[in-house]
């Protein structure tokens, strides 16, 4: 057979399974032998052959089974014969559980199970249906291996053999087998003389003479089938979950959906995890993990497949060449898999990807890790084609002059060696056949916008947040049906004031410095909503060795008896300001979130005023964002530099700028200055020694002004707040925050407020140099909510003076006078209480 007409061959058979599976269901024909059973095994192979162009839908078999049975149907193109040992020759349609009515009594493996099978005009195929538990199939005695048992118009059905469990198992021959086949009339594949250029969205059944000239974005598998890697389902251990990686060889690929071991046969609570790269570093930190299924299951029980089936989940898509983690779980000890020789060793494989040993795992993931242990599970998968993710560094020079006309199915890996002579458009650096959507986690503050605050309760939480689920009954969205929504508007209050002493700050062992006197250093993000400081959350085991130690606060009321300081997890900063005071709102908002190990949130709000002297401690953090907005943008810089590169020579300037200005979406290099280190101009020794002088000094200015979050007198200007039991302040919006609103503001320069601003919404993405804020009019402060979860109360000084007051003055209730505080050292918070109540 030639290429081409190997080609016009394939294409036929993609556009009779493609007619066929967009139509409704056809009315089904059925071909029966005998369902008088006089012997038992296993399984039974056997071959069919069409008269007709035909599909196979479903069929009945004979099993002893009453009740849940399970099953597995395979096939392949042609006979059985010579074929019976090798399952690599076989492919799997149906691996599940059917409802068993009884010897004799057909019992079906429905229309739908599996896709339909094209069997052409005088084509065989083999089936082998086997029991994976046992004997429990019955069939008939034969009287020639390969004569005819049952036909009509379409079909033939020939005598098989019986056969013990699995691929390895005795031969029975001859044997009949005892079923039905369910099956619709295909159509005749007939060019027409005169095909059309270009193809029906819905093909006819009747294909061109000649190929279209490229192939579809997304082409269908031969007989709709999904490939399939497997491990073992022989377990030895349950526990929660597991941790793995696997790696993919030279395809792309997409993985459908996912089998797993579960020990009970009852409804199970899955999660599905997973991450780029490997798993090993990041098995207790949530955070580096994203949710890709969350899910109720019916589970099959010990070491039969539980499968979570195409659209319980986005499918997954791995690169080729790529190392991909996965991490499930479930919310006790559920999941089932074996005892490993050596974690990261090489388990199994197939042509597409390698499946290695990881381990076994308690919730929450914090909790204990088993090693090494391998996974039970199933992968079905389909090969895709990924766009490379960067453009190739110089276009081609000159086309191809005229395509052909016996293309490849797929696309080649690598480019053709004719370039094109003409410049093509910037590539994107994330083309998609597919219209944009955002992520189910997207979400903005334009109350026009479907992602608006009205419509937040149709968000989905992001991946920050799972590191709070343990201290919450759910993660679910609270954004419309909650009844404590924060932020809220305080004011007047009579309610009493719950707490006896100051909140008392523990400076912890972190600083934003690279100095060796640092002990840790968090991490700054700047987030379409905010810019967040975020601290290493510590374990059980982190606590007995002290190490490394964040700053943490000890309030009065948190959750636990005796003094228990709460660890800062990460700060927050909003413009402008998502809680108000008596109706007024401020320019913007600090708040820091404390988790505690015994299991509480507490967060404090301190909200910020402009127009006022520089503050000192304030500019060290904004310096540290400074530092990844300059960072980021730097990387774009560069990205834009290889783009001209790729643009071409000075004398396609025209064209250049035309192209260029064809994104209104996108940053223009003018936008940004150019870069003065050694990737822009070079520097004079006279700016080298002035900028290493300006270097030192800021240095030590900066070491003055060491960061502490907690800080008397630049950010906590006070210890009393207004105080109420709310939630987070963005999606999912979970109520289980306890807000501690500071009643007096901090204080900031116009120059610091205009900088905040600056890092907050002009920050661009280093990938794509698009503006990554969310914001409304510059803000990103939610609404004021409505509250119906009961009152607030407020702590005043006449409820409790400071620590260092009540030392000074001898007395619980500190000094009698404002003018007795004159002349005591380090006595901060001498602001008077808001002065609106």
């Amino acid at each position: 057979m030639t290429t081409a007409a190997f080609v016009i061959r394939a294409i036929e058979t993609l556009a009779l399974f493609s007619s066929v599976q967009a139509a409704d269901m056809p009315p089904l024909n059925q071909l029966a032998t005998s369902f008088n059973a006089e012997r038992m095994a296993a399984g039974f192979m056997f071959d069919i052959e069409a008269k007709n162009n035909i599909f196979i839908h479903g069929l009945d078999i004979n099993t002893k089974a009453i009740g849940p049975a399970k099953m597995e149907l395979w096939t392949r193109a042609g006979t059985y014969k010579g074929h019976e040992k090798s399952s690599s020759e076989w492919r799997l349609l149906f691996n599940s559980t059917v409802q068993g009515n009884g010897l004799d009594v057909p019992t079906s493996i429905p229309a739908g199970s599996f896709s339909p099978i094209l069997v052409n005009t005088d084509e065989k195929r083999a089936f082998y249906v086997a029991c994976p538990k046992g004997a429990c199939q019955g069939y008939i005695l034969g009287t020639e291996e390969g004569s005819v048992v049952e036909s009509n118009s379409d079909m033939i059905i020939y005598e098989g053999i019986g056969r013990r469990l699995g691929f390895d198992g005795a031969i029975y021959s001859p044997r009949i087998w005892s079923g039905s086949l369910y099956y619709s009339l295909a159509p005749t594949p007939e060019p027409t003389s005169n095909p059309t250029p270009v193809p029906t969205p819905n093909p006819t059944g009747e294909p061109t003479s000649l190929p279209t000239l490229a192939p579809t974005a997304n082409p269908t598998t031969v007989d709709g089938m999904l490939n399939k890697f497997q491990t073992s389902f022989d377990s030895s251990t349950t526990s929660a979950g597991n941790m793995f990686d696997i790696t993919t060889k030279d395809n792309d690929i997409e993985i459908r959906e996912i089998g797993i071991n579960t020990y009970k046969r009852s409804d199970v609570n899955i999660q599905i995890w997973t991450k780029e790269g490997s798993y090993q570093s990041y098995d207790k930190d949530l955070a580096a993990w994203t949710k890709v299924a969350d899910l109720t299951v019916k589970g099959q029980g010990l070491d039969e497949p539980t499968m979570i089936q195409a659209g319980s989940f986005e499918p997954i898509a791995i690169r080729r060449n790529s190392r991909q983690a996965f991490y499930i779980t479930s919310d006790g000890p559920n999941i089932r898999y074996s005892n490993g020789s050596s974690e990261g060793k090489e388990f199994g494989s197939n042509s597409d990807l390698v499946l290695y040993e990881g381990v076994g795992k308690r919730v929450p993931i914090t909790a204990a890790t088993m090693s090494p242990r391998v996974w039970n599970g199933v992968f079905k998968y389909e090969i895709i084609f990924m766009p490379t993710q960067v453009p190739t560094p110089v276009p081609t020079p000159a086309p191809t002059k005229t395509p052909t006309t016996t293309p490849s199915l797929r696309p080649t890996n690598r480019p053709t060696n004719s370039p094109t002579s003409r410049l093509t458009n910037p590539p994107t650096d994330h083309p998609s056949n597919r219209e944009f959507k955002q992520p189910s986690a997207y979400f903005n503050y334009d109350p026009s916008s479907k992602y608006g605050p009205d419509n937040w309760g149709e968000v989905k939480s992001d991946r920050f947040w799972n590191r709070y689920e343990r201290l919450i009954t759910s993660l679910d969205n609270k954004c419309e049906s909650g009844n404590r929504q924060s932020p809220r508007n305080l004011c007047r209050t009579s309610d009493e004031c719950l707490e006896f002493h100051q909140p008392r700050p523990r400076k912890g062992m972190y600083d934003l410095d690279n100095h060796r006197t640092t002990k840790a250093r968090p991490d700054a993000y700047i987030f379409p909503n905010k810019l967040r400081l975020s601290y290493k959350e510590r374990t059980g085991r982190d606590y007995d060795k002290k190490w490394p130690e964040p700053p943490g606060v000890d309030f009065a009321r948190n959750g636990s008896t005796g003094p228990d300081v709460q660890d800062l997890l990460n700060i927050d900063l909003k413009v402008k300001s998502e809680h108000r005071l008596c109706d007024k709102q401020y320019d913007a908002e600090m708040q820091q979130f404390y988790l505690h190990h015994k299991g509480s949130i507490e967060a404090i709000s301190i909200l910020i005023e402009a127009n006022s002297r520089h503050n000192g401690h304030f500019q060290r953090l904004l310096d540290f964002f400074q530092e990844k907005f300059d960072k980021d943008e730097r990387q774009c810089r560069r990205r834009q530099r290889r783009a001209r590169a790729v643009l071409g020579s000075d004398s396609q300037n025209k064209e250049k700028s035309r192209l260029r200005g064809s994104n209104a979406d996108e940053i223009k290099e003018d936008d940004f200055e150019e870069d003065d280190t050694e990737e822009g101009r070079s520097e004079s020794i006279y700016e080298k020694i002035f900028g290493k002088f300006i270097s030192l000094v800021e240095r030590r200015t900066a070491d003055s002004w060491r960061w502490d979050p907690l800080e008397p007198g630049d950010i906590w200007r006070t210890i009393h707040f207004w105080a109420y039991s709310g939630s987070m302040t963005e999606p999912p919006c979970f109520e289980s925050v306890k807000w501690r609103v500071m009643d007096v503001p901090m204080r900031i320069s116009d120059s610091q407020y205009d900088q905040l601003k600056k890092l907050m919404f002009d920050h661009v993405d280093p990938e794509t140099c698009r503006k990554t804020s969310s914001d409304y009019k510059g803000s990103n402060a939610r609404p004021v909510q409505p509250y119906r979860g009961g009152g607030y109360y407020r702590c005043r000084r006449s409820d409790y003076v400071g620590d260092k007051e009540r030392k000074a003055s001898g007395r619980r209730n500190g000094f009698r006078d404002k003018k007795d505080w004159r002349g005591v050292a380090l006595l901060p918070w001498v602001e008077g209480e808001f002065p609106n109540v």
